[in-house]
């Protein structure tokens, strides 16, 4: 990551591994089918379904595994080799 102060405003340029977390979309897309139970559960006390609330768990926890193996990446080599792995577990939906 780089950063540079120009005229006073700081440019902050993100690495590849801030960006490869940042792109995680899928998991955001993935919960916000079940946000609506969230929100009721918080703003009304209505209980959320098992089912949604174990799909919800269960994509959190997939989205930190796939964040914790790009944070482990010291190399460039380790870094394709981790979103190469990641891209086909998405096509595979394993």
């Amino acid at each position: 990551m780089e950063n540079r102060t120009v005229a006073s405003a700081q440019i902050v340029t993100l690495g590849l591994k801030s960006v490869a977390i940042g792109t995680q979309k899928e998991a955001r897309d993935r919960l916000r089918e079940t946000y609506c139970y969230a929100t009721r559960k918080t703003g009304e006390g209505t209980a959320i379904s098992s089912t949604a609330r174990n799909y919800r768990a269960a994509v959190r926890t997939a989205s930190k595994i796939i964040e914790d193996a790009i944070n482990a990446c010291d190399t460039l080599a380790k870094f394709m080799a981790s979103v190469r792995c990641s891209n086909k577990r998405s096509q595979t939906g394993r």
